[in-house]
């Protein structure tokens, strides 16, 4: 074989190669398994430092227990993986529990380790089935059969919001085809989608046609006109409603709770976390948003 056939052929092999890599990527009307997958999930938004929500997506509900999530300042990424019907907590996990062991820290040469290593992860949470997630992002990778949904949760009070990321492995070469229907019932064994809140739903039912009772019946003689009635005299207006309480409510600005609160009695300071104190009520800010009020 000549250089010029040896080209020729390398040419030809490219080209069925990247045939193949777009018919495994796209679906026959052009969409790609990402785009599926963030249609059926939709993506939210968190801030930069993910304390707060800037757009909020798709509210997955967790079909099952075991999903383990760290704080979002934490250093170690928390992973899970689902397999066979089960979610199983990565390394991240492993070492808060390790280095929360009774005793451990009073072991040589190893409770100093575990008490840095479960710092270094920073604190977490188990989630459990019936439990709120958002997905902040969503990778697929082709090559290792698997895809990962990145995942936030809403606030927790003081300990704010928790963060993790949950792989789902499939069978090899399932993800070359791009066919949705093969992949989400797995998806599905972990999480359903949320129903979207219906702003009509305590609005009124719609009451029925009012019908007369009965047909009045015809007089048999004709009655005379009754005499006109005296004029009544005006009834006046009923009060007006009492104003609405004052509220306040989780996601206010420290100024817009005051506005409705007035001064606090005293204001405590400590890092991100922000206490107001009034007469009956106190009420807590994280980064400059209300999260509580006791």
């Amino acid at each position: 074989m000549n250089k010029n056939q040896k080209k020729k052929s390398v040419i030809i092999f490219a080209a069925l190669t990247a045939t193949c890599s777009l018919t495994w990527a796209q679906t026959p009307n052009g969409t790609t398994l990402e785009q599926q997958l963030e249609s059926q999930y939709a993506i939210t938004t968190p801030t930069a430092d993910n304390t707060d929500l800037v757009t909020t997506g798709a509210v997955l509900i967790l079909q099952k227990k075991g999903l383990s999530a760290g704080g979002v300042s934490s250093k170690i990424a928390t992973q899970n993986t689902y397999k066979d019907g089960q979610i199983k907590a990565g390394a991240a996990a492993a070492l808060r529990r390790f280095g929360g062991l009774p005793g451990i820290s009073s072991v040589p040469g190893v409770g100093g380790v575990a008490g840095t290593a479960a710092g270094a992860a920073g604190g977490s949470r188990d989630f459990v089935n019936g439990e709120k997630v958002y997905v902040t992002k969503i990778t697929v990778d082709r090559a290792k059969d698997f895809i990962v949904f990145d995942l936030i949760s809403d606030a927790y009070g003081d300990a704010g919001r928790y963060k993790a990321s949950l792989r789902f492995e499939f069978p090899k070469k399932t993800l070359v085809s791009a066919d949705f229907a093969k992949i989400q019932p797995t998806i599905a064994e972990v999480f359903k989608v949320a129903p979207p809140a219906d702003p009509n739903a305590s609005a009124a039912q719609g009451a029925a046609p009012a019908t007369a009772s009965a047909a009045a019946a015809p007089a048999a003689v004709a009655a005379p006109p009754a005499p006109p009635e005296p004029a009544l005299a005006p009834i006046a207006p009923p009060p007006p409603p009492p104003a609405d309480p004052k509220s306040i409510e989780n996601g206010m600005t420290k100024d817009q709770v005051v506005a409705i609160m007035g001064e606090p009695i005293s204001k405590i300071k400590a890092g991100t976390k922000d206490i107001y104190t009034y007469k009956d009520l106190k009420v807590i800010f994280i980064n400059g948003k209300m999260t509580d009020a006791q």
